[in-house]
């Protein structure tokens, strides 16, 4: 008989549904948001529906896998499949599709699963709310599932090996980048001004506007507020990179929000603005006095 069972994945839709309220919020906040937000909107929503929920079939020639809308989806020959077993995930695996060492899990909800051996040696494993079912309504095509050969077992063995060393490696990795990121923007800038223009050399996000489209430049106490990061680090106080003003427009900031005043250029380049301070208020004045000089003479 043909079997079919659906899980939805409450476990996916929840933060899910966190994310889109938030985003929603921010987006109805300012017309700037809302221009913003509606990418990442469109994105949540979609994974939504990608991934509402896991249906599990078993016919007279596959068991067949399909994740919400239908888009994401995988077959398997029932002649391919060797033994299965009911299993329990451990939480850690979370929930999606992902490898979990000895193959690809597929689960939206729950740690129940049954993990499925093919002849060829390789594994999935299938999240359900209903594993009974399933292994009853494979053994009802296939018969009693033969016992994990030792060729199998090797085969599991040898991808857990794999799978570890490779998220060791990609952990280390991450670290790595990481610190290389937060090492490299913790260092300071350098501001140049000269006879041609203003310019920020920094360890990702070097800048250098003409006097010639600088359109004012001034000293403030508190950075413009931002309705966005574009493209940049935002680490406690510390802004550097690409940002969005509803006010401003896009722009770039060099600041520790911490330690006013700050140096605001406005310009009618592609980055319409450029706020830039350093360590000590005393020399933030000083390059403001600095810029003021250059730019009445260089505009």
């Amino acid at each position: 008989m043909h079997y079919r069972n659906t899980q939805v994945g409450w476990a996916v839709l929840a933060p899910l549904a966190v994310a889109l309220v938030v985003v929603g919020l921010a987006a109805v906040s300012s017309a700037e948001g809302a221009f913003g937000a509606a990418v990442p909107l469109v994105i949540l929503a979609f994974v939504a529906l990608l991934f509402v929920s896991l249906t599990t079939e078993v016919d007279e020639q596959a068991l067949r896998l399909r994740f919400g809308i239908g888009l994401v989806r995988r077959n398997i020959a029932l002649a391919d499949i060797a033994s299965w077993e009911r299993v329990r995930n451990p939480w850690y695996l979370g929930w999606g599709i992902r490898n979990y060492g000895r193959g690809l899990l597929y689960n939206v909800a729950g740690l129940d699963a049954v993990e499925v051996h093919l002849h060829n040696g390789s594994q999935l494993r299938v999240g359900t709310n209903d594993p009974d079912g399933l292994c009853a309504a494979l053994s009802g095509r296939l018969g009693v599932p033969a016992a994990p050969t030792d060729a199998t077992r090797a085969v599991a063995s040898r991808a857990q090996r794999r799978y570890v060393m490779a998220s060791a490696f990609a952990v280390l990795a991450a670290f790595i980048g990481v610190g290389i990121m937060l090492f490299t923007q913790s260092r300071p800038i350098t501001v140049t001004v000269d006879a041609q223009g203003f310019a920020v050399d920094d360890a990702a996000y070097d800048v250098r506007v003409p006097w010639s489209e600088v359109t004012s430049v001034e000293l403030i106490d508190r950075v413009p507020h931002m309705s966005m990061r574009t493209n940049g680090l935002a680490m406690g106080g510390i802004l550097r990179g690409y940002f969005r003003s509803p006010e401003l427009g896009n722009g770039r900031l060099y600041v520790d929000t911490h330690k006013p005043p700050f140096v605001l250029l406005k310009t009618s380049g592609k980055s319409r603005f450029i706020v830039v301070n350093v360590a000590d208020a005393g020399k933030t004045r000083a390059l403001y006095e600095e810029a003021v000089g250059a730019w009445e003479k260089g505009r």
